[in-house]
């Protein structure tokens, strides 16, 4: 698109520069979203775990608790009756010598209920346990509390800097890879049925199936899953060319001869395509922060093999704005950027429009 002044022209340059920063700065907060969005699942599952521990604990204790003050209040009977029988034999429990160096009632009773009974010292041995148990789980349910709050700050801080970034490319025009979709599954599905296309799929497997995907995919890795679906609309001739459940044009080339990779599954197919949009938007992705393994198909069978592919990527973190495809990142075309940018335009006029 052309400037209206040579002033402008010249302002380009810098506003291309300050919407890089700032895509780089969004895809690094969204990768750490990422990160404590994982992270506080995982938090949530073991608090689930361990209310569960300290709940049951708990159960048991008060159980054993007044199983022991039943002991110990029927020890103290037998020594009080054994005292009021006036010398009758004691219950084989007690320590007799014991007993018979004691000259008061009270004194008596005490030392009876006080003599090593076997079930009273295995109850005392139960109860101390259970307490060890219910004091552990209720120190780590304090910590992993302390740490939910902690990240769910963390994440608040950080959800508040990703909408200011966002604001600002806004502004400059830039369109991030990296993000959340601003259309659900739903919305996609509407927008591609209304366009009288017929989506050449696997049996089974419908448009709104691979819109569900293409979300599922776009949310484990932070990439904008309604935009990758418009890129592959786009690539497909909308969904029209899928062979291989390839949706985006991996491994074609025009001057090579390269007829694209066949994926297994269209989830393989929409994996790989959103991994490789990360590897090209995020220069901190690495397959060992990534919600899947490396695509078998696209990166090898063999992990060690795949991350280290992965890792090192030529083009890792080069191209944190869908405004830069096209022109050797990803295709050739110097009108491909514009390309999926006007089917995603298009996409939001119909949202737009039937709400």
């Amino acid at each position: 698109m052309g400037s209206a002044s040579g002033a402008q022209d010249a302002s380009a340059p810098d506003l291309n520069s300050r919407a890089v920063e700032a895509a780089i700065e969004l895809t690094q907060a969204n990768a750490r979203l990422a990160d404590i969005d994982r992270a506080a699942a995982d938090v949530t599952a073991r608090l689930t775990v361990v209310n569960a521990v300290l709940q049951e604990a708990e159960r048991q204790l008060a159980a054993a608790q007044a199983k022991l003050q039943t002991a110990l209040d029927r020890l103290r009977g037998r020594a009080v009756r054994s005292y009021q029988l006036g010398g009758a034999p004691l219950d084989p429990v007690l320590d007799i010598d014991h007993l018979e160096s004691l000259s008061t009632m009270t004194k008596y009773a005490n030392a009876a209920a006080s003599v090593g009974n076997a079930d009273v010292e295995r109850l005392n041995g139960v109860v101390q346990q259970l307490s060890v148990t219910r004091d552990a789980a209720a120190a780590e349910q304090h910590a992993l509390g302390a740490r939910s709050t902690e990240l769910a700050g963390e994440r608040a801080a950080l959800a508040d800097q990703s909408r200011a970034l966002e604001a600002t490319l806004a502004q400059l025009g830039g369109v991030p890879i990296s993000g959340e979709s601003a259309l659900t599954a739903a919305q996609m599905t509407a927008w591609f049925e209304s366009t009288g296309a017929h989506a050449n799929l696997p049996d089974g497997t419908t448009i709104g199936d691979l819109a569900q995907i293409y979300v599922e995919e776009g949310t484990a890795e932070h990439v904008r899953a309604d935009l990758a679906f418009a890129q592959s609309v786009l690539e497909t001739g909308s969904f029209h060319e899928t062979r291989g459940n390839n949706y985006a044009g991996i491994g074609n080339c025009d001057s090579c001869g390269g007829k694209g990779i066949f994926f297994p599954t269209p989830r393989e197919g929409v994996r790989a395509q959103i991994q490789l949009l990360r590897n090209y938007a995020d220069r901190d992705s690495r397959a060992a922060n990534l919600a899947h393994p490396p695509d078998p198909t696209l990166y090898g069978a063999d992990p060690v093999g795949a991350a280290a592919r992965y890792d090192t990527f030529f083009l890792k973190g080069h191209v944190p704005l869908w405004n830069q495809m096209g022109n050797g990142n990803w295709a050739t075309s110097t009108t491909y950027a514009a390309k999926v940018l006007g089917t995603y335009a298009r996409m939001l006029a119909f949202v737009g429009q039937v709400h």
